[in-house]
């Protein structure tokens, strides 16, 4: 007679710890796709620098497909070239005068349109809206807006950086960033903080902070790895933000309406990436960096929207480098040896990639180099 009421426990206790872990499923990397998709580089192109900045110490945004803007993040003034790749050439550049900026470090940038482009400072955070003329828009220091803000996280204080914008929505003037705690917090990796964060220009105010680790990082507690191990990816689709870890198998999706995580979604290829432990809070930045190197290193998370197609690649010294390709509704449908010195930067476009190949020779620095790679379809 008490048969029944334990199988109710049972199965309440199944579903509720299922619950509990986040929605995580068991991986599903069995394509019943008839179709695979390849790699090919379809054109290399070679754009001469005339000295202007170097090819490997920029930070660069791609808009549409064609336009690819450069921060030279070493010089001074700040300047931002732009170069238009049918054309294979610089055609302009921007520079931003330094009395619009904090501390003269700019650290990365978002083109939303040639007439909007936001530029990152950091300690304190900043961000500033120019045109294409350099002119400041907006100017946005975020320190005097956070301090009598009530919906500030605690972890953060008073001083924050921002690692990158993920999207400017400008129909309702809200900025989408991935955030960083200053200082020791951002080293040591804090599992209690708020990694996405959602601004609005209009009332220069926070609307929502969710995304604190889950995963492997959440579980790691107080011990840590290298820094830059630990520092989300954002893709911003459909109302959803897709946050991925370079050290972690799944991704995880939550509603940018209100935060809430919707779905955890396993996205590697047929064996899962293993990662190394991480280490006591007083490990040197030595070992840390030792650690980094022998790990697997996931980067972003792209949409190719011309292909339908999900894609993200793994890097890991001395070892077989991958492209893992799934369909929009995150079905696995292939992965793709890639060869890291032919594709040692990826910059996601909508067909696939423009790749920029690894520097060999002191030669090479007056030439920045482009493979144009496209996602093919091939018969299975």
């Amino acid at each position: 007679m008490n048969r029944i009421p334990d199988l109710v426990i049972f199965l309440l206790l199944l579903f509720f710890t299922s619950c509990n872990n986040g929605n995580i499923k068991k991986p599903d990397v069995t394509s019943n796709n008839q179709f695979k998709f390849n790699a090919t580089v379809t054109d290399t192109i070679n754009i001469t620098l005339n000295g202007k900045l170097s090819n490997w110490l920029f930070e660069q945004y791609l808009l549409n497909d064609s336009t690819l803007y450069i921060l030279d993040i070493f010089n001074s003034p700040k300047c931002i070239y732009i170069i238009n790749i049918n054309k294979r050439k610089i055609t302009d550049s921007i520079c931003i005068k330094k009395d619009f900026m904090i501390n003269n470090r700019i650290t990365n940038i978002y083109v939303h349109n040639k007439d909007s482009i936001l530029c990152i400072e950091n300690y304190p955070a900043h961000i500033m809206l120019i045109n294409n003329k350099g002119e400041i828009i907006k100017n946005i220091n975020f320190k005097s807006i956070t301090k009598n803000d009530s919906l500030f996280s605690p972890y953060l204080g008073n001083e924050f950086g921002i690692n990158n914008i993920s999207y400017y929505d400008s129909r309702i003037s809200n900025l989408y960033v991935t955030l960083i705690p200053n200082g020791s917090a951002d080293f040591m990796g804090d599992t209690g903080f708020y990694r996405q964060a959602i601004f609005n220009l209009k009332t220069d105010s926070w609307e929502l902070f969710y995304g604190k680790y889950r995963g492997i990082l959440k579980k790691k507690g107080e011990r840590i790895y290298f820094y830059e191990m630990h520092n989300p990816y954002s893709l911003i689709l459909n109302k959803k933000n897709y946050v991925s870890y370079p050290i972690d198998n799944y991704i995880y999706c939550y509603s940018i309406d209100n935060g809430i995580l919707l779905d955890s979604i396993y996205f590697s290829g047929k064996t899962p990436l293993k990662f190394p432990d991480p280490l006591q809070p007083n490990s040197s930045d030595d070992k840390l960096r030792k650690l980094m190197k022998k790990s697997p290193f996931y980067g972003p998370l792209t949409y190719h929207n011309s292909k339908k197609l999900f894609s993200r690649y793994t890097f890991q010294r001395n070892k077989k480098s991958y492209l893992y390709i799934y369909d929009e509704n995150f079905k696995f449908v292939t992965q793709i040896s890639l060869d890291i010195d032919k594709f040692y930067t990826l910059i996601p476009s909508n067909f696939g990639f423009y790749s920029i190949p690894k520097i060999n020779n002191s030669s090479d620095e007056n030439i920045l180099k482009l493979f144009r790679v496209e996602l093919t379809k091939i018969k299975n």
